[in-house]
């Protein structure tokens, strides 16, 4: 009997972890696609104009859009909800990096067309990551852990996946170009 409540205990446990480990899967995902995404859209800039300014521009364009979604992320995740923001904002940036390998296909990838689909994705980066962060607490309730571990691994979860994503963007880039190379955030 000792076995078998032990065995119970641990099952139950097991399965308070189950949100708290989804949560970081969908962390570590989103973690990696961004940090190949850092590095694969300045790359397509300079491949598309041969000009070094035009990735540093690439690169620096995005700030304003993702700084003035910053002010409005926490609002949107309080109206429509902790799990459909962060959804949403990871479906909206799998579109906006999916389409570049699409349109560079049919139609032939501009600059001004990087831009917008670069934009696109970095205006919903933010509430993407504020939705995921205010499913913590929640998450190391189910879990019985403190929010300051449960914290704690997710933020060194977030770090080391977009610092291992840049490795990764850098050697898909290598290997297949800029373009192909943006199937794997699109995957993520």
């Amino acid at each position: 009997n000792a076995c078998v409540s032990t065995r119970d205990a641990d099952l139950k446990q097991s399965g308070r972890l189950v949100p708290f480990v989804a949560l970081e899967v969908s962390t570590l995902a989103s973690g990696l696609g961004n940090g190949v995404v850092m590095v694969a859209f300045p790359w397509l800039a300079l491949e598309i104009t041969g000009s070094a300014t035009a990735a540093g521009v690439m690169s620096a364009i995005t700030t304003l859009p993702m700084l003035v979604s910053l002010i409005f992320s926490g609002v949107g995740v309080d109206m429509f909800g902790r799990r459909r923001v962060a959804i949403a904002a990871d479906a909206i940036s799998l579109a906006s990096v999916a389409l570049v390998p699409i349109v560079g296909y049919f139609f032939g990838l501009s600059f001004g067309i990087l831009v917008l689909l670069s934009v696109l994705g970095a205006v919903v980066d933010p509430a993407g990551i504020t939705a995921r962060e205010a499913m913590l607490p929640e998450a190391a309730r189910t879990a019985n852990m403190t929010l300051d571990r449960v914290n704690g691994i997710h933020e060194a979860i977030w770090s080391a996946a977009y610092l291992v994503g840049a490795g990764v963007g850098g050697f898909a880039l290598g290997v297949w170009g800029g373009e192909t190379a943006l199937w794997i955030p699109a995957g993520m």
